[in-house]
């Protein structure tokens, strides 16, 4: 028996049990022992992931739409098929969703009729690399890296892939749709086969302007 913790308001700490066989206790501690990890760790980052991800049709409390069985080696072919206009229209489709799960999740907490902007932009990122494109949610990049300085209003964002060329191209324009409505500009870009980079700044008002 596997046991878990769990905070609450009361005891701050909660044990969960469940049963498993032998063949997923060892890939358990195969897993554990490779990532240096505990038991209790892994089990609540699972649980985490499955509540997220899982798309049960009464109780579907994920920001996302249904995913489907798609490995990299398959999203790198099919992607490789697409010309630039096309990669653009995938990345405003994903940012589409993106809105649709802002809206759903308002929602959820009682807000409607929210504006995505009116979402912070800095929570908006921070959500996007946690439960996205870090390694430890849907794994996009291997590694990725964010900053966003308030003052100068400049936000930077980069990480590696194992996909193509193709897919930072699709990621910049996907960046590029989520920076727009916040008047955020891309002044600075790398775009490789295995990486990117992108900085953003604030458009400045022109005071002259009428």
């Amino acid at each position: 028996m596997i046991i878990v913790k769990k905070k609450t308001e009361e005891n701050r700490r909660k044990f969960l049990g469940a049963r498993i066989d032998d063949r997923l206790l060892k890939y358990i501690n195969e897993y554990t022992s490779t990532y240096n990890i505990s038991n209790s760790e892994l089990i609540r980052n699972a649980l985490r992931y499955y509540l997220k991800y899982a798309q049960k049709a009464k109780m579907n409390t994920s920001y996302v739409e249904p995913m489907i069985i798609l490995t990299k080696r398959d999203f790198n072919f099919l992607i490789d098929k697409l010309n630039d206009e096309q990669i653009k229209d995938l990345a405003r489709q994903d940012y589409e969703t993106l809105l649709m799960g802002i809206k759903k999740y308002s929602r959820k907490m009682g807000i409607k009729n929210l504006d995505p902007i009116d979402f912070g932009l800095n929570n908006l990122i921070q959500t996007l690399v946690r439960d996205v494109l870090n390694y430890d949610a849907q794994n996009f990049l291997e590694h990725v890296k964010y900053a966003f300085d308030q003052k100068k209003q400049i936000l930077t964002i980069g990480g590696t892939h194992s996909i193509s060329k193709k897919f930072s191209k699709q990621l910049k324009y996907f960046m590029e749709f989520i920076m727009k409505p916040y008047s955020y500009e891309l002044i600075e870009e790398i775009i490789q086969e295995n990486r990117i980079y992108l900085k953003f700044m604030h458009k400045k008002k022109n005071s002259a302007s009428i």
